[in-house]
């Protein structure tokens, strides 16, 4: 069982993590993830050509996040009952119990700003 905390942590570092690797790896074939960028007139993303001339931007971005979660209340022979809230997962045991559970969607966005790549290096 994995709690909400655990799980925006590890999705946010893993996601943190992919981009920073994939820039390393891209930019052996002149690929620029997640550049460092200037914003133009019209809104559109660009890298200018003198970026001392142009103000130079880390983008924030969103991550997402839709959570199910399950709260269930389960009272086992012989045993205590009780209530237990986990992001959702799936799965069996053999055991004699009552379970009633209730899913709800837990829905929010985390501003971030990714690990960005200097075009600049080589100027």
């Amino acid at each position: 069982m994995m709690n909400i905390s655990e799980f925006v942590k590890e999705t946010i570092k893993q996601v943190c993590d992919g981009v920073f690797a994939a820039s390393l790896e891209c930019s052996q074939s002149d690929v620029i993830v997640n550049p460092t960028i200037s914003i133009g007139e019209n809104g559109e993303y660009f890298i200018p050509r003198n970026p001392s001339s142009v103000a130079m931007q880390r983008r924030v971005q969103k991550i997402d996040f839709d959570i199910a979660v399950e709260v269930t209340e389960s009272e086992e022979k012989g045993g205590e009952g009780g209530i237990s809230i986990h992001v959702f997962s799936a799965k069996g045991n053999l055991s004699t119990q009552t379970t009633n559970s209730t899913i709800n969607r837990v829905c929010f966005s985390v501003p971030i700003c990714l690990p960005t790549q200097d075009c600049f290096d080589d100027q």
